[in-house]
């Protein structure tokens, strides 16, 4: 009987120690999937995180056409002489800053080559920069016409050079990017995007001039592509893809307020951040843009060949007017002066003058020849030229023509003006130096 007793006492110790441990192990339990519970429920701060996880995603997705190659650039100021770049300045008002030519005497000086030439002479530091068909780059005395250097390039130059320090920038047709030293013309870099610039169709003559600014280089290119570079070294900070990966840009680009501006042939227009290449708005007309933008006042003017010129604002990407020029591109890029826009047509044949704030026009010019050369402003006269091969000075008061100058091929070239002398480049192949 005893031992029957110890049996039952033992029993019920063993008992007791199990439920013991049974209920130590379901605390221990609880407390765990409590810790687990309190670890996966997302606080705000989770919350935000993956919001903006999704937001990264989401950027990542729209800005797949974007190519950052250099994340940690460092900008820098970028000195520009007015007459260095293509029609005088960032913005591209085409207004020189000059004394203008009244009256025609005749010819300083013409500087011949072996082709054509579209592209516009830069003129800085007493020589004028250009090149043409004949794959060759030239610098020119100002002073009296004579060679200073010339290199030869792999493709035809139909783009205008751009200037700053002691480095011209400029492109070919074979989609080559230069920097070349401008007092020796001594090749510093060369870049080469990814394949030639093929021509849209025979009216398709000109090539996306390079634009200067906190030490980049902007600049369209052939491979539907716009592209942002070091100018010091040519590398490719970031590559942008056009619209539906298709559109070519011939079309120059210009910057305000830290934002570029520039137009493709399938009649996009961007606006899109200088830096890091995220559009800001993209604009639509219904033609193949080769016109440059122009901004003043806030106002983004262009032209498109489906016949009308815009007036976009430059901050929304808003249209405020457009102006219709019958069966006729608006190839010629736009000058301001005056709250008037001035810009030239191709089968209208005609230089209109059209109110920069309402879009009415005030009158028109009617010429001889195509007007696909970019205006140019100094002090009350304008200077443009025609398929004619024309070059014409107007006074915009008088709406005279004040006088006209003959180089017997077409002119599609911007002229540039300095020191009382126009500088122009034509189809026959010449540098004038009119005086």
């Amino acid at each position: 009987m005893k031992k029957m007793n110890n049996l039952i006492i033992l029993f019920i110790c063993v008992l007791f120690i199990l439920f013991t441990a049974a209920c130590t192990q379901s605390e221990t339990t609880n407390s765990k999937s409590d810790s687990i519970q309190e670890e996966t429920t997302p606080t705000d701060s989770q919350e935000d995180n993956n919001e903006q996880s999704t937001t990264l995603e989401e950027q990542k997705s729209e800005n797949e056409n974007i190519t950052l190659l250099i994340s940690d650039f460092e900008t820098e100021s970028t000195p520009v002489e007015q007459t260095g770049i293509f029609r005088g300045g960032i913005t591209s008002r085409g207004v020189y800053e000059t004394t203008a030519l009244q009256n025609l005497n005749g010819v300083k000086w013409a500087f011949e080559t072996d082709g054509t030439i579209v592209s516009s002479p830069a003129i800085y530091n007493g020589k004028a920069y250009f090149g043409g068909s004949d794959k060759k780059f030239y610098a020119v005395n100002i002073e009296n016409g004579e060679l200073v250097w010339e290199v030869v390039t792999d493709g035809k130059v139909k783009s205008s050079p751009a200037i700053s320090g002691n480095q011209v920038f400029f492109s070919d047709d074979l989609g080559f990017i230069y920097a070349l030293d401008t007092q020796t013309g001594e090749q510093i870099w060369k870049t080469e995007t990814n394949e030639k610039l093929p021509d849209i169709n025979s009216w398709d003559f000109i090539g996306s001039s390079p634009l200067l600014f906190e030490g980049l280089l902007f600049l369209g290119a052939g491979d539907f592509s716009f592209y942002a570079m070091d100018m010091k070294t040519g590398d490719i900070v970031w590559k942008m893809k056009t619209e539906n990966n298709n559109g070519i840009v011939r079309s120059s680009p210009i910057v305000k307020d830290n934002t570029i501006y520039f137009g493709d042939t399938n009649g996009y227009i961007y606006a899109v951040d200088y830096l890091t290449a995220e559009r800001k708005w993209i604009f639509k007309t219904e033609g193949f843009i080769q016109s440059s933008p122009t901004i003043h006042d806030g106002v983004l003017y262009v032209g498109s060949n489906d016949f009308h010129l815009y007036a976009i604002n430059a901050e929304s990407g808003e249209e405020i007017w457009k102006f219709l020029a019958e069966n006729s591109w608006f190839n010629s890029s736009p000058v301001i002066a005056e709250d008037t826009v001035y810009v030239g047509t191709s089968d209208g044949k005609k230089l209109f003058a059209i109110d920069a704030i309402s879009g009415e026009e005030k009158w028109h010019q009617k010429t001889a020849g195509r007007v696909f050369s970019s205006p140019s402003y100094v002090d009350g006269i304008l200077y443009f030229g025609t398929a004619t091969g024309d070059l014409i000075a107007m006074d915009i008061e008088s709406q005279q023509e004040l006088w006209r100058f003959d180089a017997e091929a077409n002119i599609e070239s911007s002229p540039v003006i300095w020191d009382g002398v126009v500088y122009v480049t034509s189809y026959d192949g010449k540098l004038y130096a009119l005086n």
